[in-house]
């Protein structure tokens, strides 16, 4: 016990002593988005959820030298998506409060290189990292037959953040451009909810590469403060999960794709 204290607190020391030596910018804001998710299977779309979806980001950026570091907690929820699909036994059925709440939490590290321009610098920064993609889909009823599925993964995000910093005016601005590489996705199946007798099962559908593209622009108050606004689209894929069977039922994860696009805006401060 007293090793693991020590180590955390060896730990902290470390990262505090680089966060005082490093140029750091925390920021915190809103957002609004709007989401589009279906299910696929031989080309027919089985269910689609859709709809806006606010939410709250918060991190942290450090600048040592040429190293760059990243840290981002976004969550978003809403209560109010639509559902358009069939129940179990393909009954068509809508409904337009469809409990949703996703929250992402991601680390990067990068390389910038500088380069000056005649108004300003430009920084074009490699990166990579590790993230991990929580989200609560439904919420029992035992009216429409729906119940909640939770969706999680890691991933590896591999890439490229370019900002142009205006040495004659407070505002910078530039282009992320993200590779976004899902380890091992889960579904998680809460079938009680549906029918009682039933057990929750884990699913494991099939993995395929999303993106996620940003438009930065920052503007500078002062030497401390500034306000941010940041487009963004993100794409997300998975494949068929493998059958399962459960009293009879057989039960997978079809293929579906996720949409969602949102504008983020709020306030940093540099220290």
């Amino acid at each position: 016990m007293k090793r693991s204290i020590l180590e955390m607190i060896i730990c902290f020391t470390v990262f505090y002593s680089a966060l005082c030596q490093a140029k750091t910018t925390v920021w915190l804001g809103g957002r609004m988005g709007y989401f589009y998710f279906k299910e696929i299977q031989y080309d027919t779309t089985l269910c689609k959820d859709y709809g806006f979806m606010p939410g709250v980001d918060t991190g942290v950026a450090l600048n040592k030298g040429p190293w760059w570091i990243r840290g981002s907690f976004d969550f978003n929820i809403t209560h109010g998506a639509t559902y358009k699909g069939q129940t179990q036994v393909g009954e068509p059925v809508k409904f337009n409060n469809e409990h949703e709440t996703i929250w992402i939490a991601e680390g990067n590290i990068g390389y910038s290189f500088a380069a000056d321009l005649t108004w300003g610098i430009i920084y074009i920064t490699p990166y990579t990292g590790v993230g991990y993609r929580h989200w609560s889909r439904g919420q029992a009823d035992s009216e429409t037959g729906n119940y909640r599925e939770v969706y999680k993964w890691v991933f590896i995000p591999v890439g490229l953040n370019v900002i142009y910093d205006s040495d004659v005016k407070a505002w910078s601005g530039g282009i992320d451009l993200a590779m976004l590489f899902p380890i091992s996705p889960r579904v998680d199946a809460h079938l009680h909810e549906l029918v009682p007798s039933m057990q929750d099962i884990e699913l494991r559908p099939q993995w395929r590469p999303g993106f996620r593209v940003q438009l930065p622009l920052f503007y500078s108050l002062n030497s401390h403060w500034g306000v941010y606004i940041i487009p963004q689209y993100t794409y997300w894929a998975l494949e068929e999960s493998k059958i399962e069977e459960q009293m009879g039922w057989q039960l997978y994860e079809p293929a579906s794709s996720t949409h969602y696009f949102c504008v983020r805006a709020g306030i940093s401060y540099r220290f």
